[in-house]
């Protein structure tokens, strides 16, 4: 939107008009770069779209990996207590024998 001529007219009058025009010519511009601008936002909210669809797909993959190491992590800890109440048990029975075989003696 171009600037009005009476605003054209008051800025070169408070300014002097070679300040009054430079203002003026530099207001233009922006508002030429306004369009640009828009478009650049626009491509902007696309990108942060596209990163937040990446980083979803991402953190899904993430925790299917942690889901997957938490379940193996889980049968191993249960395969060594399986292991350990064997070996406790074995042990219990042996010091048990050994103890009524010393009261029977």
């Amino acid at each position: 939107m171009p600037i009005p001529p009476p605003l054209q007219r008051k800025l070169q009058q408070a300014l002097g008009t070679e300040a009054g025009d430079s203002l003026v010519t530099y207001l233009d511009s922006v508002e030429a770069m306004r369009g640009d601008i828009a478009e650049l936002r626009h491509d902007m909210e696309r990108m942060d779209d596209k990163l937040i669809g990446l980083m979803n797909a991402n953190n899904e993959k993430l925790m299917g990996m942690i889901a997957t190491t938490e379940a193996r992590l889980e049968a191993s800890i249960q395969r060594a207590l399986r292991e350990q109440t064997r070996f406790f048990f074995v042990a219990w029975s042996v010091i048990l024998a050994f103890v009524v075989g010393l009261y029977v003696r």
